[in-house]
């Protein structure tokens, strides 16, 4: 049997089972960075150990699985191996390796340890695009209606994602030029992730291609690039007069290179925890 033949592990059976569960912003239709390490993180509560495990697995419109990455808890601390631990939230934080997909994925996370398995939970119409962190603060301006191809995030009332990505009413004139430039220039879906400077921080876990914001200095460019982990990471200005086509200019100023595959050891250990890489990797 191949990895890609494995069917998930079935709900649990017990009450006391590990529930697994994923951070703002992912959810279903969301846009991942393509071509890029993308992090997932969430927190598991209910009964662990320190040998539970979360899994997260990336599948095509055919089912077949194109990335499968495992990690322990990152606050494992004091967690018994053997006595499950109730109530408690303990973080975990998965790295995907570099996807470029032209087709609608799923993603499937879940956990297990000792006995006990969780529900999986299933982010449907996930798509490998641009993604860009929107400061909007001083963005002025909004357009009758936001360009086709482009999503952000919504708040959702499930419990388990508490967030759902969709095509926005309006956006900042700027911002809407900026979209349809760059679908233009790449031809693949495009992600915004809004926030204002106080939301930005919380955004960081999501793998980003850059920054677009009204203004900026020095010191908070290096400290976007730092939350990122990316030196190089664009950070664009749109000042008075600046139009979505010339920013979309000074973002394609560096040629995207795609990842060279397969990574060595060292790639893989720049994220802490680190995941292990599975052969049966097809990105």
């Amino acid at each position: 049997m191949t990895a890609s033949d494995q069917s998930m592990p079935a709900a649990p059976t017990t009450n006391g089972a590990p529930q697994v569960r994923l951070c703002a912003p992912f959810g279903d239709h969301m846009v991942l960075q393509r071509g890029r390490e993308t992090m997932l993180c969430g927190f598991v509560n209910g009964a662990v150990t320190a040998e539970t495990l979360v899994h997260a697995e990336v599948r095509n419109a055919q089912g077949r699985i194109i990335a499968r990455r495992s990690t322990p808890l990152s606050t494992p601390q004091g967690v018994s191996a053997t006595a499950p631990e109730q109530g408690e939230q303990h973080a975990w934080f998965i790295t995907m390796p570099p996807i470029t997909r032209d087709d609608p994925c799923t993603v499937q996370v879940w956990c297990d340890g000792g006995n006990e398995t969780s529900e999986t939970i299933t982010i449907e119409d996930v798509v490998f695009g641009e993604v860009w962190l929107v400061i909007t603060d001083g963005l002025e301006g909004s357009s009758d209606a936001a360009p086709q191809g482009v999503r952000v995030p919504q708040p959702a009332s499930s419990e388990i994602t508490q967030t759902s990505w969709s095509q926005p009413a309006t956006l900042p004139d700027v911002v809407a030029e900026f979209v349809v430039a760059l679908h233009e220039r790449t031809d693949v879906p495009v992600g915004l992730l809004p926030a204002s400077r106080e939301q930005a921080l919380q955004m960081a876990p999501y793998s980003v291609a850059g920054v677009l914001v009204a203004q900026t200095d020095d010191d908070e460019i290096a400290a976007w690039r730092q939350w990122w982990d990316d030196a190089a990471m664009p950070v664009l200005t749109a000042g008075a007069g600046t139009t979505g086509a010339q920013l979309v200019e000074q973002a394609m100023a560096e040629p995207f290179v795609e990842p060279n595959l397969p990574m060595d050891d060292a790639w893989y250990e720049r994220r802490i925890p680190v995941s292990e890489p599975d052969a049966e990797d097809l990105v």
